[in-house]
């Protein structure tokens, strides 16, 4: 059985192995700016996105929902009510993965700040999602109001 020597160079981790290893140690302590950094990217994209398609879509369609027949005339108003709110849901959902909840208390030791991290990074990475899925729902519905009111049947 042979002893592996220790001191020679292919058993020791090179420098660029021991900066490798010593950024992974350091990511466990960036893990909640990391996170933040994400759901602020995503917060900005989603305005931009619902932003841009309402503004586009409610500038392209109809102006008049009288033209509309009958009941057709309350379909793109409840629609564009529903999109504000699911809009607005998302805006709110991704603020508070970007920024964390009001007044949030966090006891100054490490193993407190250690489990509020892991917590919050656990929020975090459900807030997203949620709120992409808020998000899509209304720019959807923002759509569903503008397809309404170019396709729905006119009064005659």
């Amino acid at each position: 059985m042979t002893v592996p020597d220790f001191d020679s160079d292919e058993s020791r981790p090179s420098a660029v192995d021991r900066r490798w290893a010593a950024l992974a140690e350091d990511m466990q302590f960036s893990q909640l700016t990391i996170a933040r950094g994400q759901a602020e990217g995503w917060r900005n994209g989603l305005a931009a996105g619902a932003t841009l398609l309402a503004t586009v879509t409610l500038v392209k369609g109809r102006a008049d929902f009288d033209k509309l027949a009958g009941a057709w005339r309350l379909v793109p108003v409840v629609l564009i009510v529903l999109a504000f709110a699911f809009l607005a849901a998302a805006l709110l959902v991704a603020i508070r993965a970007a920024h964390g909840q009001p007044g949030a208390y966090i006891l100054a030791d490490g193993i407190s700040l250690h489990d509020w991290t892991e917590r919050e990074v656990a929020r975090i990475s459900k807030l997203i999602p949620r709120a992409a899925l808020l998000s899509l729902t209304g720019l959807t519905l923002v759509l569903a109001a503008a397809v309404v009111t170019w396709t729905g049947p006119v009064a005659e």
